[in-house]
């Protein structure tokens, strides 16, 4: 009986961890409702970083980070079986980290990865997802003026810091491109920039600043535009919008258990997300 006893208290522990959990007000779990395996994306495809709905249903367009160093875009299915590689003209692969597409059918290719704070000059190249191909470029900077400050050492002073412009997720919401800070900074804060979706050079303005804890990988926003979910490792944070307020009030986590380093998310309705972590594997969560 004890045996039994012991068992059940053991599975119970267990099931968030195996199956994910949210975090709720009272600091309870509550079990993540079914994050499903879909399958693995081939060998070609390395380091998956991005992930969009491509032109037909149950397909997608995914591409490496800067491991091969080729300027590719990869069509696969919802399985991750690969249908059709499309070489990026007048575009270069430098740090890719994620996509996001219009209403327009316009897709956009985000090289904004910035590990080191060295790059200064950014870029997201623009192209259809009827025919990916030739890419314009838009050009972009941080304003200087929007410059993170993060603690110094031991936390006395602040220092101003380009690491904290290092962006691997985008999303495009009413006619602009946005970009959320990976959250490296000392405070953990995500900073959200917005940019212009036009080809041409630009500069990216801060509007607004969260606190996460987390370091964000992906952001999409629901097809309804009522929900922006940013993805970091293992976990989503869901904001509910108001207006141009895209970090109103606190995010609920959903800790989505074992699944790898998550790179790349996309809605595919409003109630199902499709994700992949860096080694193409994919997965559905469902809310």
């Amino acid at each position: 009986m004890k045996f039994l006893k012991a068992l059940v208290v053991l599975m119970v522990v267990s099931l968030p961890f195996i199956y994910g959990y949210s975090t709720i007000k009272n600091g309870t779990w509550a079990l993540a409702q079914k994050v499903t395996n879909l399958g693995q994306m081939p060998p070609e495809i390395s380091e998956s970083s991005g992930l969009e709905m491509a032109d037909d249903a149950n397909t997608f367009f995914t591409h490496s980070d800067h491991g091969n160093g080729a300027p590719v875009l990869y069509k696969i299915d919802h399985s991750g079986k690969l249908l059709k590689t499309y070489p990026i003209s007048g575009a270069s692969l430098v740090d890719w980290e994620d996509l996001t597409r219009d209403e327009s059918g316009n897709l956009y290719i985000g090289d904004v990865g910035n590990n080191n704070g060295n790059r200064s000059k950014l870029k997201i190249y623009k192209t259809n997802v009827s025919n990916p191909g030739a890419a314009q470029t838009i050009s972009f900077s941080y304003d200087s003026r929007d410059a993170v400050e993060s603690k110094g050492k031991k936390g006395k002073g602040k220092a101003k810091t380009a690491k904290n412009f290092n962006s691997e997720a985008i999303f495009w919401h009413n006619g602009n491109l946005y970009l959320v800070t990976k959250a490296s900074g000392g405070n953990g804060e995500a900073h959200l920039f917005q940019v212009s979706d036009s080809p041409g050079s630009h500069t990216a303005k801060l509007i607004g600043s969260k606190e996460l804890g987390a370091k964000i990988t992906s952001a999409d926003i629901s097809p309804s535009g009522d929900k922006l979910v940013l993805m970091s490792l293992g976990k989503l944070h869901i904001f509910n919008i108001s207006g141009s307020d895209y970090f109103k009030g606190n995010a609920q986590t959903i800790n989505l258990g074992n699944v790898g380093q998550t790179e790349g998310m996309v809605f595919t309705d409003n109630n199902n997300i499709v994700f992949c972590n860096e080694s193409g594997q994919l997965f559905k969560y469902s809310f």
